[in-house]
């Protein structure tokens, strides 16, 4: 009964003395475990659950509370032998067709995991952590829709689940809801102000959202409450990225990759910020460690792709953009990155309705409008070239390379003047010496004397006299 309202310390007494007058007392010793896995001592839950089966080999409760602690300490192999010893005493008992499922799920044998969790509720359909872990496994698996209405029912069953809350709130998260995710999260941290997964995604989804003065410390938070957790680690290290602090956000991420060399999510982020601290054999390395762990990862696919475009391998970024894209048809980063892969190889009738899809996905992104730009100035195609060129710059003023589209434009009008207006208008917005001079496109107007001036005006310590 104190085990029941979490009495722990009384019910400890309570069994102990039991134990003191009949140390055979198998069920006793059952408890006494419960008790111990329910407050997480599990060093003393697994001695005090092996003495009980061992005192009575037919006590399925014993066999599923000692899955119950390997499952809790990661030994799921382990965990799935008494688990099914469990089932083998009572094939009607839903807790280790629940556990079992949990287990099954950790290594990943998803199948043999919904069948378990769908046996443990039709055993019983009120049973809250069953209906959760299910959701973990449709989140796992990204099945988010279906992982909606499933933890919904979890936490409609037991709204104290804190677990179930951030499990639907990271379902929330995975399919864009982000206005529905954050309340739930933060419903999660209600009920449970230690549980660092929570503080983990409610991170994520502050840097999802470009809040990224507040996503650092509720990051910061969670790792001090669990520094082994590789999602976390990996949530920081892609905040790094986002604020361009590479340096740190590959300290980060390797971090991330120790604890589990099997997070695809951190490898991708791992070698996005190799690239851009120009460590490309690193960063080459970490991609394609991510798509070797889930070949239909679009963005590690669409990174790998733009290394190679960055690296001037513009045949093998055709072919790794076409993976991505076909991996995630709606990713309009891949879409467009393809279209410049197009460009760079002269395949412009290919790069065009690579270049109007990305359009068509996402209408207000100023990149393919540019590239369309280029592939309209390419095929002759100047007024075309020219809105292409302008509705980038409107799109985002601060995109040096729309205004150098413009530069390439007037170039090859024979307006050198006010080509030289566009290259000094995209100098300002960030374009590099190192930039303007390997631009074959600007070709025409590095003979001129004014370039040069242009160049010493803004680049005193590049231009030689």
């Amino acid at each position: 009964m104190y085990n029941d309202v979490k009495r722990y310390a009384e019910a400890e007494e309570v069994l102990k003395k039991a134990l003191s007058l009949d140390s055979t007392y198998s069920y006793a010793w059952n408890n006494l475990g419960v008790l111990y896995n329910n407050t997480r001592q599990y060093a003393q839950a697994e001695p005090v659950l092996k003495k009980s089966v061992t005192l009575n080999s037919t006590n399925a409760s014993a066999w599923n509370n000692l899955g119950y602690l390997y499952n809790n300490t990661q030994r799921y192999v382990e965990a799935e032998a008494v688990l099914k010893k469990a089932l083998s005493l009572d094939s009607m008992y839903a807790y280790p067709w629940n556990n079992l499922g949990y287990a099954y799920s950790k290594i990943r044998q998803y199948t043999e995991a919904e069948a378990a969790l769908l046996r443990a509720l039709s055993l019983d359909s009120t049973y809250s952590y069953a209906w959760n872990n299910l959701g973990v496994l449709y989140n796992n698996t990204r099945r988010y829709a279906q992982a909606e209405p499933v933890l919904k029912k979890s936490v409609l069953l037991d709204s104290t689940n804190a677990p179930a809350w951030n499990n639907l709130g990271y379902a929330y998260l995975n399919t864009w809801q982000y206005g529905k995710a954050e309340p739930i999260f933060r419903k999660a941290l209600s009920l449970d102000s230690a549980f660092a997964f929570a503080w983990s995604n409610l991170g994520f989804l502050l840097n999802l959202t470009s809040r990224y003065a507040e996503s650092e410390p509720v990051l910061i938070k969670a790792l001090s409450l669990d520094s082994l957790q590789s999602s976390t680690w990996n949530n920081l290290g892609a905040l790094y990225n986002n604020t361009q602090r590479y340096s740190e956000a590959v300290s980060v991420l390797k971090k991330s990759v120790v604890l589990d060399s099997t997070n695809a999510s951190a490898w991708n982020n791992l070698g996005y910020a190799y690239s851009n601290i120009r460590q490309y054999v690193e960063a080459e390395a970490a991609l394609k460690r991510a798509i070797s762990l889930d070949s239909m990862y679009s963005y590690a696919w669409n990174n790998l792709g733009v290394l190679y475009n960055n690296t001037k391998r513009y045949a093998d970024a055709v072919l790794v953009l076409k993976k991505s894209a076909l991996a995630d048809s709606m990713n309009a980063s891949s879409w467009n990155n393809l279209g410049y892969a197009y460009i760079n190889t002269h395949q412009y009738a290919e790069a065009e309705p690579v270049l109007r899809k990305t359009i068509a996905l996402d209408s207000t992104f100023a990149f393919p409008h540019k590239h369309l730009g280029v592939v309209f100035l390419k095929t002759n195609r100047i007024d075309a070239a020219r809105k292409s060129f302008l509705r980038a710059i409107e799109l985002n003023p601060n995109y040096a390379r729309g205004r150098l589209g413009m530069a390439y434009l007037l170039a090859a009008e024979n307006k050198p003047a006010e080509a030289l207006d566009y290259v000094e208008q995209a100098i300002g917005k960030g374009s590099t010496h190192e930039q303007l001079q390997n631009d074959p496109d600007l070709a025409p107007l590095r003979t001129l004397s004014e370039w040069k001036a242009l160049m010493k005006k803004y680049f005193p310590e590049q231009i030689k006299d």
